[in-house]
C-alpha cells in the first residue's frame, strides 16, 4: 500500500482539487507523476523506504513550504510559478 495518497488518484479532476487550475501541464509539474514508473511489474513500489524518505526531506518537503510561503507573500500568479521553478531547479542540482 501507498504511503503517497496522490498514488490512488485515478482522474485529472481530483489533481486539480488538490493543486488548483494554475498549473500548466508539462510545466511546473513531474509530467511522470502518474506513468506508473515506481513501480515494479508487479504493483509494488520500487523505491526503498529511505529513497522515499530522501526525496521527501530533500525536495518534497521544501518545495511544499516554499509554495506555502509564496502563496502567502505572492499575489501574481505568474511570478509564483516562476519563483517555484527556480526554486525547484536549485534544488535538483
Amino acid at each position: 500500500d501507498h504511503r503517497f495518497p496522490i498514488h490512488n488518484f485515478e482522474s485529472e479532476e481530483q489533481i486539480v482539487s488538490l493543486i488548483g487550475t494554475q498549473w500548466k501541464e508539462g510545466g511546473s509539474q513531474m509530467s511522470c507523476i502518474h506513468s506508473g514508473n515506481d513501480q515494479d511489474d508487479y504493483g509494488r513500489l520500487k523505491f526503498t523506504e529511505q529513497q522515499i524518505s530522501e526525496i521527501m526531506a530533500e525536495y518534497i518537503l521544501p518545495m511544499g513550504q516554499k509554495y506555502i510561503e509564496i502563496k502567502k507573500s505572492v499575489t501574481k500568479i505568474s511570478d509564483s510559478l516562476e519563483i517555484l521553478d527556480n526554486y525547484s531547479d536549485g534544488l535538483l542540482r
